[in-house]
């Protein structure tokens, strides 16, 4: 009850006392100024591909292969048996792949 008096309260104060500050373009000239921020795909690829090998070397792949495979598993028992986990790893790679070239080709301009 007294949270929302005070809030009430605080709007209408900063609604009546409400100042703008002209900037003359300075917020433009400091983006302007700022370096333009390129993405990183190939940075996350390489995390992925560093995590699978440190996981692959602690034996923990062996369970996450047992989840990947009931997972595509159950997506095949309903009606989709063009999914297997072959394809799956093969298309899962074409996708980083794919992400390194947007990378690539972005930088390049």
């Amino acid at each position: 009850m007294i949270t929302q008096k005070f809030d009430k309260d605080l709007k209408e104060y900063f609604q009546k006392n409400k100042t703008e500050i002209t900037d003359n373009g300075f917020s433009e000239r400091v983006m302007q100024h700022l370096p333009v921020r390129g993405r990183s795909y190939w940075i996350i690829s390489l995390s992925a591909v560093i995590g699978i090998i440190i996981t692959y070397l602690l034996k923990g792949f062996d369970n996450f292969l047992t989840q990947f495979n009931r997972i595509f598993n159950y997506l095949a028992s309903i009606k989709l048996p063009f999914i297997n986990l072959t394809s799956s790893i093969v298309i899962l790679g074409l996708f980083v792949l794919l992400i390194i070239y947007i990378d690539y080709e972005e930088s390049s301009v």
